[in-house]
């Protein structure tokens, strides 16, 4: 934020990319670990993360060579029908929303004359390509070959909307910050 108002651009601060995130999720099957590793050959830091499921560890890799942002290299579902059953337990609704992570994000924001948003996505092949190996190629064949796991996989974000909209309207401020 003290770059975007050096430089006098704006920010995109939105909860689903990752920043001022408020909702909570109750997930106690899932855990995350990250492991990082600078690779002197490719002069670029890799991270390693490993998703532990009841159903089965899902890996991702992401790249990041010096001087760029990272990439993910690796995609945590390699092969969509050996792997969605692990996945699905990623797919789960917030129990609650941090209004106090939401107001302090909006005013952090507002102190720099930058929008805070908080996103809700929908469901479909552009939201799902990041997960998956080989992007839109296997979502593509997936279509086709496994339409009953993109159904599901389609019901359970759907389910997620909902709850995240739900608490949302719920939980709505009105209150106009001060100029």
């Amino acid at each position: 934020m003290d770059t975007v108002s050096y430089y006098g651009c704006a920010a995109w601060i939105a909860s689903n990319y990752g920043y001022g995130a408020p909702f909570i999720w109750d997930n106690p099957k899932v855990e995350y670990t990250h492991k990082d590793t600078y690779r002197k050959d490719m002069d670029a830091m890799v991270r390693t993360t490993t998703i532990r499921t009841p159903d089965g560890d899902l890996t991702s890799e992401s790249t990041c060579f010096r001087a760029d942002p990272p990439s993910p290299t690796q995609k945590p579902l390699k092969n969509l029908e050996a792997d969605f059953p692990k996945f699905r337990h990623l797919l789960r609704p917030p129990t609650d929303i941090n209004l106090k992570e939401v107001e302090t994000i909006r005013k952090y924001c507002h102190e720099r004359n930058q929008a805070y948003g908080i996103g809700v996505g929908y469901p479909g092949l552009h939201g799902w390509f990041g997960a998956v190996q080989d992007g839109l190629e296997s979502l593509a064949y997936a279509s086709i070959d496994n339409p009953a796991i993109l159904d599901e996989w389609f019901e359970l974000d759907m389910a997620i909307v909902v709850k995240t909209l739900e608490l949302l309207c719920l939980n709505r401020n009105d209150t106009p910050l001060s100029q």
